[in-house]
């Protein structure tokens, strides 16, 4: 009975050993972990500054705010492109009224897209000021070290800020590009509106002259019909008059042609004896003058 329980006594502190070890195992694997972890400025906990200790436990590490000037920097580029392509796309020579809307539309959700990288820029700005902010509260409170860990992060913000710079100016141009375009569009339009407007009323004009020419030659060809008719009733009335007097001509006797030669020779004697003086006129006259 002893010897069962003496047993029973051993395997117990067998165990009790074995999860003593397994312990002892978790706990240091939770401390090497937790040494490789990174905090909010990418830094291992593990990690060691060769310029002093203290900066070992900085907020913000040159490496994390080197990174967040160059993504800065990035963005700036970014927006430097966004704008080459605006400009290209906005380049109205030769375009339809159709063809610079579309242009603007694009430019604008290009303007959309700088926007998105401004946002960018200034998350990371924020980020660089409020840990610069944090430093210069310890730097006034004497804490050592403090100074070295705020002029680099000085340093990385004024980049960043003149990065941002560059992209406020991209986004001004872009904006500035697209009004002009804007301007261009609406002339284009009010151009194109009195170029329709003119071509109509010069239509309207052409209509008007060729109705009225075809309204005088409609004249003149009436006229003509008219005139023409005329004469025709003229020359018919004539025709019919001379028909009508060939009629009464018919139904009279004829003279004769010796009374026709007889009325002839006595309208000749008539007609000499008209021109000779009278005699007894010249002779009253001689004796008067005797």
């Amino acid at each position: 009975m002893f010897a069962k329980r003496a047993e029973k006594i051993r395997k117990l502190k067998k165990e009790q050993k074995k999860q003593r070890y397994i312990i002892i195992g978790l706990f240091t694997l939770i401390l090497y972990g937790g040494a490789q972890l990174t905090s909010s400025t990418y830094a291992f906990f593990s990690d060691q500054s060769k310029t002093s200790g203290v900066i070992s436990t900085a907020r913000m590490f040159p490496k994390y705010a080197n990174e967040l000037a160059e993504k800065v920097k990035g963005n700036s580029s970014e927006s430097a492109t966004q704008l080459i392509k605006i400009n290209e796309v906005l380049k109205s020579e030769n375009k339809s009224v159709k063809e610079i809307e579309t242009a603007i539309g694009s430019a604008k959700k290009m303007t959309v897209q700088m926007s998105e990288i401004e946002k960018a820029a200034i998350a990371s700005i924020q980020i660089l000021q409020r840990n610069l902010d944090l430093e210069t509260i310890d730097f006034k409170n004497k804490i050592q070290g403090s100074e070295t860990v705020r002029r680099y992060i000085e340093e990385a913000l004024k980049m960043a800020k003149n990065e941002l710079k560059k992209i406020h100016h991209d986004m001004k141009e872009a904006n500035k590009n697209i009004q002009t375009a804007e301007k261009e569009l609406k002339q284009k339009i009010q151009q194109e509106k009195q170029q329709a407007e003119e071509a109509k009323k010069k239509a309207a004009e052409e209509e008007a002259k060729k109705k009225h020419a075809e309204q005088e030659a409609k004249k003149k060809e009436e006229e003509a019909k008219k005139k023409q008719a005329e004469e025709e009733a003229k020359k018919k009335t004539e025709k019919d008059k001379k028909v009508s007097e060939d009629k009464g001509s018919t139904t009279d006797d004829p003279p004769s042609t010796n009374e026709v030669a007889e009325e002839d020779k006595q309208d000749n004697n008539g007609n000499e004896a008209s021109k000779l003086p009278d005699s007894s006129s010249s002779e009253q006259s001689k004796e008067g003058q005797k």
